[in-house]
């Protein structure tokens, strides 16, 4: 499944030492899955859909220079189509959507 994700996000930083500074973030948006009928797809879909979509997680900090960290972080999203979403519903409704994903990168401080 290929998605685009369009969320706004409140992190909360927690700086346990000097170097290290735990994290929790949450946010709302949207999920567009992008339409695709290759037979070795699931689901097939003929157009695009776009729901609304709420995300939380969280991750850790270390300070490598003054305004520079390594950081790492968890997420959680769940995506809520429509009743009606073709590809993705059925004749009792649509099932929430779950997805997570692990980001390992590096973070400027201003």
């Amino acid at each position: 499944m290929h998605i685009l994700a369009y969320q706004a996000n409140v992190r909360a930083d927690w700086p346990v030492s000097p170097s290290w500074s735990p994290q929790l973030v949450a946010g709302a948006g949207a999920v567009t899955i992008l339409s695709n009928t290759d037979s070795d797809r699931v689901p097939q879909l003929d157009k695009s859909e776009t729901m609304f979509a709420l995300n939380f997680g969280a991750g850790l900090s270390y300070g490598i220079a003054s305004r520079w960290a390594l950081r790492g972080d968890f997420r959680e999203l769940a995506a809520f189509p429509s009743d009606h979403a073709n590809g993705l519903s059925d004749t009792s409704g649509a099932d929430t959507i779950w997805m997570e994903r692990g980001t390992v990168g590096l973070e400027y401080r201003f």
